[in-house]
């Protein structure tokens, strides 16, 4: 199953600094990984005012979270925007392999890496070893891989490129920069559930039923949050109770919260934590 979040260019807007943000960026990355999320959508809260330093940072921060540690030097150069990220912790991931001496590499290990220089009609790819990986593809200088290790010959690593949808494994988020409003965004999630979360919607626990069948019998979900000051009725446009235009379900997923408020941040916590009860009483 595929589960994706959309949430707003705005989050982290209604803080004051950019380590408040960098903060909050990783607690939304570091929710997303305990749970199995597979792409985080961005989307303008307001498509005729987009917050695009806010959104920048905010794409920034996740993808250098989700990247390997020893590929971090290298594909993210010394950016204002990243200047915080040291304070957060690691998302200890599976596809954030550590290191281990070669001896101890194994064929059929999987590994993210970064490609390099062309050699002998190959490409050899940085896996974070001793010894690079050679692999037969030739491939252009600087682009993020996964590599199946076939071959381990004393120094030497042999592999091949491999598509992360191949592994069982969660192998991390996909991050996708904003390119529309909600609605639009959401339109083109026919043949997905799509949920939408507003302490205004139906409380989980009233509609548990069906939500567990709608769960059950989809391959793909994409749950979707409010703004720090608008939630999913007032951005969108929508009534009171009314959801069939633009998703199967508008959940109140922390029925009775006792805080006037709840962080885009938390109720991405707390919703995964719902879904994942679904998914696993399947």
């Amino acid at each position: 199953m595929r589960i994706g979040i959309a949430i707003p260019d705005t989050l982290g807007s209604n803080l004051r600094g950019a380590m408040q943000r960098t903060m909050t960026f990783g607690t939304v990355a570091r929710a997303c990984s305990i749970f199995g999320v597979s792409d985080i959508w961005l989307y303008w809260e307001n498509p005729e005012s987009p917050r695009r330093n806010n959104s920048r940072q905010l794409t920034k921060v996740l993808r250098y979270l989700d990247t390997p540690q020893y590929l971090r030097k290298d594909m993210f150069p010394r950016d204002p925007d990243l200047r915080y990220v040291g304070l957060l912790p690691p998302l200890r991931t599976p596809h954030h392999r550590l290191w281990i001496p070669l001896s101890e590499v194994k064929a059929g290990t999987y590994r993210v890496g970064l490609t390099g220089e062309p050699r002998d009609g190959g490409t050899v790819i940085d896996v974070g070893l001793d010894s690079p990986v050679t692999v037969k593809e030739r491939l252009k200088k600087g682009i993020r891989v996964t590599v199946e290790i076939t071959d381990v010959q004393r120094s030497d690593l042999f592999g091949r490129i491999i598509e992360d949808s191949r592994l069982s494994e969660y192998w991390g988020y996909e991050v996708h920069p904003p390119t529309s409003g909600l609605e639009e965004l959401l339109q083109g999630f026919h043949g997905s559930l799509r949920i939408l979360t507003s302490k205004h919607g139906d409380e989980a626990p009233s509609v548990w039923d069906e939500l567990l069948m709608a769960v059950k019998a989809s391959d793909s979900i994409i749950v979707a949050f409010g703004g720090p000051r608008r939630g999913v009725h007032e951005i969108i446009g929508l009534k009171r109770g009314e959801s069939q235009r633009i998703g199967e379900f508008i959940l109140n997923t922390v029925p009775g919260q006792k805080t006037e408020t709840v962080r885009i941040e938390e109720a991405v916590s707390l919703s995964l934590g719902l879904l994942n009860l679904l998914r696993h009483k399947l």
